[in-house]
């Protein structure tokens, strides 16, 4: 019979089965040839041909899963953007409604932002004025334990990282700063909030 070398290919539930004859004789050249050949082909082919096809594949997905996100986080954006255009006007009802001795969000930045706040990252964004519209009576009370970046103009602007809600506000004309978590709850005014000396 000699030595036959069997490739055998699965598609589905049919089974292909190619017998290729490498010698009519049993000899140990022939056996080993027959064993070392096909792996070291595939080998070759793994490495220089379907490896790089796989990892160049799997690169352009990654891309354009990226690209998408982006450009929903470019749309989120665009429409906090334009809601915090729409509540500048309430904004001001409520600031003159409050008064000088009422609750006043002086600044507010929601997203990543520890070490330090840099106002100019793309991780961080202003959310002075759709806090300013969350006040009534003199008080702020979000008590959801849902992430900020659902409330009206909030958008996350740095997808599946940390994020801290910064706020420095002044009550009774006392400037104060307080830092929550993403998912805590804000209850303001807060009489154990740092105070900030003037």
């Amino acid at each position: 019979m000699g030595v036959l070398l069997r490739l055998k290919f699965t598609r589905g539930s049919q089974v292909f089965s190619i017998p290729l004859p490498l010698a009519k004789d049993v000899l140990p050249s022939a056996i080993f040839y027959a064993t070392i050949t096909p792996t070291l082909v595939y080998l070759v082919l793994d490495r220089l041909i379907i490896q790089p096809f796989v990892r160049l594949e799997h690169e352009r997905e990654q891309k354009k899963r990226e690209d998408e996100e982006r450009e929903k986080q470019v749309d989120r954006r665009h429409e906090a953007m334009n809601a915090q255009e729409v509540l500048r006007s309430l904004v001001e009802q409520i600031k003159d409604k409050e008064g000088s001795q009422g609750l006043i969000i002086l600044e507010a930045y929601y997203g990543h932002l520890y070490p330090i706040i840099d106002e100019s990252s793309i991780k961080i964004i202003d959310v002075r004025i759709p806090l300013q519209t969350l006040v009534k009576d003199s008080a702020l009370k979000i008590e959801t334990t849902v992430s900020k970046s659902n409330l009206i103009g909030f958008y996350d602007p740095c997808v599946g990282e940390q994020k801290s809600l910064r706020i420095k506000y002044s009550f009774h004309s006392q400037i104060h700063t307080v830092t929550y978590q993403d998912l805590e709850p804000i209850i303001l005014p807060n009489r154990s909030n740092k105070k900030d000396i003037l």
